[in-house]
């Protein structure tokens, strides 16, 4: 038994995602992309929100539950991932008016330094509101 803790077996190859995703890119994401990335999500909420509704009439029993035809049912599958291949792809290059660079470049540490600068700013406004009267 291996005592390597990144990794399980062939089909699932990393004990959580986390550690495996970090670093592999960082991005800046603009107003457009941004929008973007918001409206793939809420694409994908609202396809699973259907599922979920379908899955608890089922459930409880419902007098008119709602169901897909199997062609339906796939389309809002394929609807789905399309929508959560669009929101990762926008995360890591930073989509259409945003910017992507790769770790340990000098563009990363730009990148780590303005988000550091962002992160500091934004503590010292929560500090200076917490002291407002």
């Amino acid at each position: 038994m291996s005592t390597d803790s990144t990794t399980t077996c062939a089909s699932a190859p990393h004990w959580e995602a986390y550690g495996y995703l970090r670093n592999i890119s960082g991005a800046v994401i603009a107003e457009h992309g941004h929008a973007e990335l918001r409206q793939a999500l809420q694409g994908a909420a609202a396809v699973a929100a259907l599922f979920m509704q379908r899955e608890l009439d089922t459930e409880q029993g419902a007098e008119n539950p709602l169901t897909f035809s199997p062609g339906a049912a796939v389309g809002l599958l394929a609807a789905l991932a399309s929508c959560i291949n669009h929101a990762a792809d926008i995360a890591h290059t930073g989509g259409i008016d945003g910017a992507h660079a790769a770790p340990g470049t000098p563009a990363y540490r730009v990148l780590e330094g303005a988000a550091q600068e962002i992160r500091s700013s934004r503590a010292q406004a929560r500090a200076g509101a917490a002291c407002s009267p």
